[in-house]
């Protein structure tokens, strides 16, 4: 598994979608780099922190369903399919290295504020009967380019 990094670009990304204010209406992306978003509900005492850890913890929350994943061989893969589990699955695909986010607040006089969150990721968007993690041995899948980082055991770039 590798060690997740910042990248400026893909916040550039991230930003460019969640300034249009799509929130829970974006369709889910099946493009070369994967991405989440989600609208949440405006509260004027949210800092942007706050509302970032809200997105990330209602991604993370889809783990905690029931049977969403089959060990097959040494791969992980999911059980079933759907829109529900795609931000979980994005969030711990083993070889996403990069990720970027942006939290935009929108709204209008007709329809209260919420923020619109987009995460965007470097590395391979999530793809049906693809694994998403393998097993085995502490950065035994590093490639080409990383080596291992004894203290945390995850590949990291050289």
């Amino acid at each position: 598994m590798y060690k997740m990094s910042y990248n400026c670009s893909l916040e550039m990304d991230a930003y460019n979608e969640a300034k249009m204010c799509l929130g829970n209406s974006a369709p889910p992306n099946f493009q070369k780099n994967g991405k989440n978003v989600i609208g949440i509900s405006a509260n004027s005492e949210d800092s942007v922190l706050e509302v970032l850890n809200t997105a990330v913890k209602s991604w993370w929350r889809t783990s905690f369903m029931k049977d969403i994943f089959a060990a097959v061989g040494d791969q992980l893969l999911p059980k079933r399919w759907g829109e529900d589990i795609l931000p979980f699955l994005q969030m711990v695909e083993e070889e996403t290295t990069q990720i970027g986010c942006s939290v935009k607040l929108c709204g209008s006089h007709n329809s209260p504020d919420i923020y619109s969150v987009v995460c965007r990721y470097g590395g391979p968007n999530v793809r049906a009967n693809i694994p998403i993690y393998k097993t085995g041995a502490p950065c035994s899948g590093c490639k080409r380019g990383f080596t291992c980082d004894n203290r945390t055991k995850l590949c990291v770039s050289t």
